[in-house]
């Protein structure tokens, strides 16, 4: 039987703010057979760094050398704080790619915009940099060792920077998906297994 593992931030955690359910749960109603596990590591304003710092302990020691498929849906946050595309690439790289020494198969995602009011003095560098970091991730997804590419970004839904203002699928803050657009993410993460 085949476990699916979680991480990220507050895009993949429990507990959406909307009070909804979050994709990996939708995700699991729609594939309830055949995996035997389900574990969510995702955290409200996580970063990849501090995934890194808790990467060995929360899924390396825990899932190494298993049938486990890690999804890894991160890096907003870092862009928030200012992180650049290149230095996102650089640690996604190695979280990937660390997951995969241990035989541990990898689904990267590309970002979705974010259009959060108290960012919108540097919204374009944002999307600048998140427009690189998914281009090249498009590209390059396995050459870090991901076994699948879940391309969030190009979903006309969910992936342009304006559709973060269409409450179909997005809340009123202009970054996290309401229950529409979960379903989306559950949908497209479902094509790629």
């Amino acid at each position: 039987m085949r476990t699916i593992v979680f991480d990220g931030d507050s895009m993949t955690a429990p507990n959406p703010a909307d009070g909804g359910t979050e994709w990996p749960l939708l995700l699991k109603e729609q594939l309830w057979s055949g995996y035997s596990g389900w574990q969510n590591y995702a955290k409200n304003g996580q970063t990849v760094d501090q995934m890194l710092q808790d990467q060995n302990g929360q899924i390396i020691a825990r899932y190494k050398f298993s049938n486990t498929m890690l999804m890894v849906w991160a890096g907003i946050n870092d862009l928030h704080l200012g992180v650049n595309a290149d230095s996102l690439i650089e640690r996604i790289t190695i979280y990937h790619q660390k997951s995969d020494r241990y035989s541990i198969r990898t689904f990267a995602f590309t970002l979705t915009a974010s259009q959060i009011p108290k960012y919108a003095p540097v919204h374009q560098q944002i999307e600048t940099e998140r427009l690189k970091f998914n281009s090249w991730l498009r590209a390059n997804y396995k050459l870090i060792g991901a076994d699948a590419l879940v391309d969030l970004a190009a979903d006309k839904r969910i992936g342009e920077f304006d559709s973060v203002l269409n409450q179909q699928y997005f809340q009123a803050d202009r970054l996290h998906m309401n229950q529409g657009g979960r379903k989306v993410v559950a949908e497209l993460v479902k094509a790629q297994l």
